[in-house]
């Protein structure tokens, strides 16, 4: 098993209470953020970040935790959390303790007829252009999990295994194998935190 397999399994078995256990599986991914892109033009060329990005899911919750690892500008990237079924999802700040609660998001992944082999899998890709007119190119599988996403609920079909945003963030998945048990709690958001609610906008009025 590959180093990396062990670390993702290790997380997977962490017992973080005497709580309900809950079945859960895996995807580690890697996560470049282009700077000068991601700011519109407001950083110098070639300034990356990097990350590692865990996203765990279960039969019906999604949540991501992410690990710097070249982040010289300071940008959060904030875990995803969310209900499989739902079009919400909750956006986690640990560093300000702050949650964003994103209601009722209605995305239409689009196909473009264009498939891909990642980690041995075969990969569809389908296009989605979220509320700030980013579009994302994500390659999914159906032979995972059902829209298991790192960038966020896109409500996909499958599992997204990379994920190209125009704004400049790139998710690679770089394994698929962890399993193991997790504490029920891990799939709820922190209580203590600030919650704001952010509702879709309002559909642009036909002239």
């Amino acid at each position: 098993m590959k180093l990396r397999s062990l670390v993702v399994v290790a997380l997977l078995l962490m017992n973080f209470s005497l709580q309900a256990q809950i079945k859960a599986n895996a995807i580690s991914y890697t996560l470049e953020a282009d700077i000068a892109k991601l700011w519109n033009g407001e950083a110098e060329e070639g300034t990356v970040s990097l990350y590692e990005v865990d996203t765990y899911y279960s039969a019906d919750k999604v949540r991501t935790v992410v690990r710097n690892i070249k982040n010289e500008v300071g940008l959060t990237i904030m875990e995803r959390l969310y209900n499989q079924a739902s079009k919400d999802e909750y956006n986690i700040n640990h560093s300000e303790q702050h949650t964003f609660l994103k209601k009722d998001q209605d995305f239409k992944p689009k196909a473009t007829g264009k498939q891909k082999t990642i980690l041995g899998f075969s990969c569809k890709e389908y296009t989605v252009k979220n509320y700030a007119n980013i579009t994302f190119s994500i390659w999914v599988t159906d032979k995972l999990g059902k829209n298991v996403c790192p960038a966020g609920n896109f409500s996909i079909k499958g599992t997204a295994l990379e994920i190209i945003g125009s704004n400049g963030l790139h998710f690679t998945a770089v394994d698929a194998g962890g399993s193991g048990v997790l504490d029920n709690n891990f799939f709820t958001p922190p209580a203590a935190y600030q919650e704001e609610v952010i509702n879709p906008p309002a559909p642009e009025k036909k002239k």
